[in-house]
């Protein structure tokens, strides 16, 4: 259990591994929650979107969103995550429509390129929701586009369009009512967001903190998560 390898090791430093997505979106906004729970931890953010190995970036725990197995580390936490188009509620505001009665392929759709293959695209979104090819061909008309996803997700914050949602990471936006659900489809992923530690490493008194943080956060979000470390001989 966490609690084990809380006592094994005092160390104050943690470093975290992250998608831009979600050290902007999840951890930053709930960072200060963590700090003021445990003021002696250290944390070290690192973002960014190439593929993450544990052992070459000498991470101590990363955040990730795919399919085990991992060759680089074991999933200590996981959870899974839903996905839907989203918008500024003053888009359909201004047509007076329902905002879950809207046609998508009628909207101006924001597009963002990927560079990890896990991720969605407008199309694979469509196809696998069964809205087929018209939404595709919309998508390909898109007069936005962006390279990062958090810059997508400004674009629709300020009205410019539909980008695509992780519930997840736009838990904050959607609750507050600064980013609205468009239409009536949402995919459950295949792929989950995992917490990993690198294999063959006794997690820190830090690291351990770190991992039951995002624990108990997925554990009380929507979905089925699971806490708690993993025995040692689980292949994450």
């Amino acid at each position: 259990m966490i609690e084990t390898i809380r006592r094994s090791h005092s160390d104050d430093t943690v470093s975290v591994g992250a998608t831009l997505a979600f050290s902007h979106f999840w951890i930053l906004p709930r960072l200060s929650e963590f700090r003021a729970r445990h003021p002696g931890i250290r944390p070290k953010l690192v973002a960014e979107d190439r593929t993450t190995d544990l052992r070459r970036d000498r991470l101590d725990v990363c955040i990730r969103f795919a399919r085990p197995l991992f060759a680089d580390g074991n999933s200590i936490v996981s959870h899974p995550d839903m996905v839907f188009p989203v918008c500024s509620p003053a888009l359909p505001a201004r047509t007076g429509a329902d905002a879950r009665a809207v046609d998508i392929t009628r909207m101006p759709l924001i597009a963002a390129d990927s560079v990890n293959p896990v991720w969605l695209s407008w199309r694979s979104w469509a196809q696998a929701v069964g809205l087929g090819p018209e939404l595709a061909r919309a998508s390909d008309r898109s007069s936005l586009r962006f390279n990062h996803y958090t810059d997508s997700i400004e674009a629709a914050l300020n009205g410019e369009g539909v980008a695509l949602g992780w519930s997840m990471l736009l838990s904050g936006h959607l609750a507050a009512g600064r980013l609205v659900r468009i239409g009536g489809h949402v995919l459950t992923t295949p792929e989950k967001y995992h917490a990993s530690v690198p294999l063959g490493r006794q997690p820190t008194t830090a690291t351990a903190c770190f991992i039951e943080w995002p624990g108990e956060r997925f554990a009380s979000g929507a979905g089925s998560g699971k806490t708690g470390v993993l025995p040692t001989e689980y292949i994450g």
